[in-house]
């Protein structure tokens, strides 16, 4: 089964209730939809068919997980194997920033944390400029 926006957009309304993956760390399954270049967003492990959104979460295109596997063999594998590790490997380059936002979301577990992580470093630096101005 592979159902598009363009082709069966009666049939696609179906799948309206599913919401692609979101959150802090949450990994997305990435499985690619044969013929159409869209991927799976809903979170890695999902159950049930492939469903990729488009903006504002829309969805654009449902296909079967036999499917997609059939077409990519190593699909399976390489989800099973992310699974086992965590999340999926990073499809585009990663950079420092994207490596150090990777880092933060792995250690601050909630909202609060993260609000008193920048206080803490707005602190330690007016300490520094404080301390610094002193010196000079």
């Amino acid at each position: 089964m592979r159902l598009t926006i363009e082709s069966d957009p009666q049939t696609i309304r179906r799948y309206e209730h599913v919401r692609p993956a979101r959150g802090w760390g949450v990994e997305r399954c990435g499985v690619m939809c044969t013929g159409v270049e869209r991927a799976c967003t809903r979170a890695l492990g999902h159950t049930g068919p492939h469903v990729a959104h488009g903006r504002l979460g829309r969805v654009r295109a449902v296909w079967d997980a036999d499917a997609a596997t059939r077409a990519r063999p190593e699909a399976r594998s390489r989800v099973v194997e992310a699974a086992r590790q965590g999340g999926l490997p990073s499809r585009r380059s990663g950079g420092a920033l994207r490596a150090l936002v990777r880092w933060a979301t792995d250690r601050v577990s909630s909202v609060e944390d993260l609000a008193m992580l920048i206080l803490f470093l707005a602190f330690l630096g007016f300490a520094v400029d404080w301390f610094l101005r002193m010196l000079g």
